[in-house]
């Protein structure tokens, strides 16, 4: 684990491995969403109930409901793709760090 204690501030400690945790959960929720949700999301969207008539407001608001669902599952993807690379970055300047430390040019 990684811990640095900045000027005023209190202790941040960093873990590449929980990083890593985060982004598989994430990216199985975005699973979850792509072949779960997604396929019944496209179901109810294609439904024509209401489409016309007092109800047709309503409908567009159903419509944009279901691309918001359909946003959720995108924003989870990108989460999980950007805490691994975040958790790679990390892991990988840690093995720069100690390398340059081991060779003497870092004290």
């Amino acid at each position: 684990m990684r811990a640095m204690a900045e000027g005023g501030g209190g202790e941040i400690s960093l873990n590449p491995g929980d990083l890593e945790r985060f982004a598989v959960r994430a990216q199985a929720i975005s699973e979850i969403f792509q072949n779960k949700i997604e396929p019944e999301i496209g179901k109810l969207a294609r439904l024509c109930y209401y489409a016309d008539g007092e109800a047709a407001d309503t409908f567009t608001k159903y419509r944009q409901a279901l691309e918001k669902m359909r946003d959720v599952g995108d924003f989870y993807a990108r989460a999980a793709q950007l805490l691994m690379f975040v958790a790679e970055s990390m892991a990988s300047q840690d093995e720069a760090l100690a390398q340059a430390y081991d060779e003497g040019a870092v004290q």
